[in-house]
């Protein structure tokens, strides 16, 4: 009896792995192997799934990386929090932080340094997280880094992307009142995709080049509206924004609450620099350099009194760099060959990470 109960599963068993060899030979030779958005997160060790923030970075979860910041000795403790831009891609940069860390060519590192010539000896937490929106950066903030540290300044990074990010990497809605609720993020499209894709008993090199894997997540990426109220549907980025109005609110409630202060600083994207040397350029119609968005996001920011609008112009770069430059963004954003995403939403490189850097310094030094 037992004997043929284990024959029927090994037959099962080889024809599921002989149905999967088939289909994975089918769409290799059919060339069909859908594009996945944020396809870099699946498989990366650093990532952690978390009920409140959809993913989290592991060295939010140990106590070491807290201690790292409050054991070192200074007159100001920055927190630096925002998405890829506050993590340095694609420079040197210092993420599981211990001091001293002089090789840093993030905008953290070099305002850690700006502050501290200046005569404010300052620490700078490197709390920024690649692929994430206000949502879980708020939460972030809220759930892991307040509680463990006590920082006497904040700077919030925000990007064209935010709004999207809110809407398809939600982790609050906004209830009846008008007031921000947290949301499982077990119900996310994002968190789902990656548990199964966790769960899938392969090496992790064979699941990252599988056409049948990245068939089976493709059919993740039409849920990314599924956590928009159905009010929304038909504008589900107003409803991005409207998150990230009570957002802004929210921290600067926590910052009275705390007694720290609070910047908030816009980066303008590559298109914004390409657009306005080239009037034929076009903004792509896309999350991250749709042109609209980026003006929407600097209307909302502008009433804040500490918004920092982090565009550059020609004349900044020549007194930053001492060369005449034509075009901005030749210059200050990172080449093809360093930084995968396409021209107009590419990252800053370090000429840019130091103008920023140097931008935001001078804000906090000014009375």
């Amino acid at each position: 009896m037992l004997l043929n109960v284990l024959k029927k599963l090994l037959l099962l068993v080889a024809g599921l792995i002989l149905g999967l060899g088939a289909s994975e030979v089918g769409l290799r030779v059919a060339d069909y192997k859908p594009q996945l958005s944020s396809e870099w997160i699946l498989g990366n060790k650093d990532r952690v799934l978390d009920r409140g923030l959809i993913t989290v970075s592991r060295r939010f979860l140990g106590e070491d990386f807290y201690a790292a910041y409050r054991d070192q000795e200074s007159d100001v403790m920055v927190v630096a929090l925002g998405d890829s831009f506050t993590d340095g891609t694609p420079v040197r940069r210092c993420r599981d932080r211990r001091p001293p860390c002089p090789n840093d060519d993030s905008y953290p590192g070099i305002l850690e340094r700006l502050l501290t010539d200046a005569g404010i000896k300052a620490t700078v937490v490197r709390a920024g997280v690649g692929d994430t929106g206000p949502d879980q950066q708020l939460r972030l903030f809220k759930e892991y880094i307040l509680p463990r540290l006590s920082p006497q300044i904040v700077v919030w990074q925000f990007y064209t992307n935010d709004t999207w990010n809110n809407v398809s990497l939600g982790t609050y809605t906004i209830s009846s009142g008008n007031a921000l609720t947290p949301l499982d993020a077990r119900s996310n499209w994002y968190y789902r995709r990656l548990l199964v894709y966790n769960w899938i008993p392969l090496p992790s090199a064979v699941k990252k080049n599988s056409y049948v894997v990245n068939l089976l997540m493709r059919r993740y990426e039409s849920e990314k509206l599924s956590q928009v109220p159905s009010q929304h549907l038909n504008d589900p980025l107003a409803w991005g924004r409207a998150k990230i109005a009570l957002e802004i609110e929210e921290m600067q409630r926590l910052a009275k609450l705390n007694n720290f202060r609070v910047y908030f600083v816009l980066i303008a994207p590559q298109a914004y620099y390409l657009s306005s040397k080239n009037p034929l350029w076009q903004w792509q119609d896309n999350w991250a350099s749709r042109e609209g968005e980026y003006q929407n996001l600097s209307d909302l920011l502008d009433g804040q009194p500490t918004f920092i609008r982090a565009e550059f112009p020609v004349n900044d770069l020549k007194h930053a760099t001492g060369v005449p430059v034509q075009d901005v963004a030749d210059v200050i954003f990172a080449t093809g060959t360093r930084d995968s995403f396409p021209e107009g939403i590419r990252h800053l490189n370090e000429v840019g990470y130091e103008l920023l850097a140097r931008k935001i310094a001078e804000r906090i030094l000014t009375p």
